[in-house]
């Protein structure tokens, strides 16, 4: 069911079991999984469509290590940021997935922040569900599980292995779930509302009441038995800190949040050149393309268990995207329509091309 905040009345109260803060990925999926067990309020700051108001609130300053911004890497509205994924799949706007590798939830001891309270056994259940619900082929991802005639990963060194991502489109992820949340009678969706607060009970300890602001309107509440925060790493941490500091809520007791906060930083500084020009075809395991079950993957260069335990380092991945040659580059500044057929998908589909040694000069890693 959606409800557009803009119409409610002064003064209104909704109860609920549960409130959901966030209707992204991550908020539609937890209310439709829980749409028919209990009533569910999920409430998402934008509306259902882009709006230039509701944006001008992912603004702020920037302190400390260069980044992309909060107003370009976050979006209020239904479906949040997955309206900024960038990644082609087969025409449609995508995303890769991954999961995370054992070695992520325990990294020996001494690391100041500790290991995490469990593994990656005790996901992999909910890993598979996640597979079904983004439109995705079966959990694997070591290449072994996809090479094919003409498209084999590298051996190996032990520092570096061969593995994939899996790529599935928005609509895939985003259209059944919006489907079962416009039919449900237990879930309501409520847009235009923006959470400004978060009001706990006598003890706390747990946040029974948030308050909700919606443009050109009043503010209005809605109480709740459990509340969920799903809207993103930065809002999430910005809600808990305004209810620490101004209403009481024991939200930052380890005074940790809003100091855990991590991107994934880019580099292109590694050019590989090739030999000889039988390397593109050796490597086209690692551009994008249909695998087994007729599922998009694309190959990628990971740290293996023996790097990761060699130093105190990130995880990491790459990939390879071919180097349109200098004539290349000319024509896509003049033609960049006949470019395209040359060179499509914003870097994947080199392995597609004849004569790939004539069109590209290496890789960028």
């Amino acid at each position: 069911m959606l409800l557009d905040a803009k119409r409610f009345n002064v003064g209104t109260t909704l109860d609920t079991d549960v409130c959901i803060v966030g209707a992204g990925p991550a908020g539609l999926v937890l209310a439709a999984e829980l749409g028919g067990r209990c009533d569910v309020i999920l409430v998402e700051s934008g509306g259902d469509h882009a709006e230039p108001d509701a944006r001008a609130l992912n603004d702020g300053d920037l302190i400390g290590d260069e980044y992309a911004g909060l107003d370009a890497t976050r979006h209020r509205q239904v479906a949040g940021t997955s309206h900024l994924w960038n990644t082609s799949v087969a025409g449609a706007h995508g995303a890769k997935y991954v999961p995370l590798d054992a070695l992520d939830f325990q990294r020996g001891s001494g690391r100041p922040f500790g290991d995490w309270p469990f593994g990656l056994t005790e996901l992999h259940d909910d890993y598979a569900r996640a597979q079904h619900i983004c439109g995705l082929g079966p959990l694997a991802y070591d290449a072994a599980a996809w090479a094919q005639t003409g498209r084999e990963p590298w051996a190996g060194t032990g520092m570096l292995v061969s593995r994939v991502y899996q790529l599935g489109t928005r609509q895939a992820l985003l259209a059944p779930l919006r489907s079962a949340i416009d039919r449900s009678t237990t879930v309501r969706l409520c847009t235009h509302a923006t959470v400004v607060a978060l009001h706990c009970d006598a003890g706390g300890r747990r946040v029974s009441r948030l308050a909700i602001a919606t443009p050109g309107g009043t503010p209005w509440n809605v109480r709740a038995r459990r509340v969920v925060l799903a809207a993103g790493a930065v809002e999430n941490a910005r809600l808990l800190l305004l209810a620490h500091d101004a209403t009481g809520c024991a939200a930052n007791a380890s005074g940790w949040v809003g100091r855990g906060f991590m991107e994934h930083p880019r580099d292109r500084a590694i050019i590989l050149r090739p030999r000889t020009a039988e390397l593109y075809a050796a490597s086209r395991f690692y551009d994008l393309h249909r695998g087994s079950g007729g599922h998009w993957i694309l190959g990628r260069l990971a740290l293996g268990d023996a790097a990761l335990q060699a130093g105190d380092m990130p995880n990491a991945s790459a990939t390879l995207l071919a180097r349109p040659r200098v004539a290349l580059e000319r024509v896509r500044s003049v033609l960049p329509l006949v470019a395209r057929r040359w060179m499509p998908g914003g870097g994947h589909g080199w392995s597609q091309r004849a004569r790939a040694a004539r069109l590209f000069d290496g890789f960028t890693i």
